[in-house]
């Protein structure tokens, strides 16, 4: 590897998608669904501003009925599931990479 192509080589970067997959109650659908870090949870800060966890929630509709699916993940600041609700359905898999 030579001295320029080691200055310039780009550092693998953590991926800002985080998958799971719930299961409808009603039809027994099972849903992928994409969660982007970067945007969707929304972050909870104590007194001196700094970050303590993410709460994020979701409506997952299926396309085999029309059973609403709600979702609603407390996040650690390193984006690891603390607590899970999930209304309608349930937690099937968290993808977590």
């Amino acid at each position: 590897m030579g001295l320029f192509s080691r200055i310039f080589q780009r550092k693998p970067q953590e991926s800002r998608d985080f998958y799971y997959t719930v299961k409808c109650n009603r039809c027994g659908e099972e849903i992928k669904v994409r969660l982007d870090k970067l945007s969707e949870p929304s972050p909870e800060y104590d007194e001196k501003g700094r970050v303590t966890h993410y709460i994020y929630r979701k409506d997952v509709l299926g396309q085999k009925c029309f059973n609403l699916i709600r979702v609603e993940f407390i996040l650690s600041p390193s984006f690891e599931i603390v607590s899970s609700e999930v209304t309608g359905g349930r937690l099937i898999e968290p993808d977590v990479k």
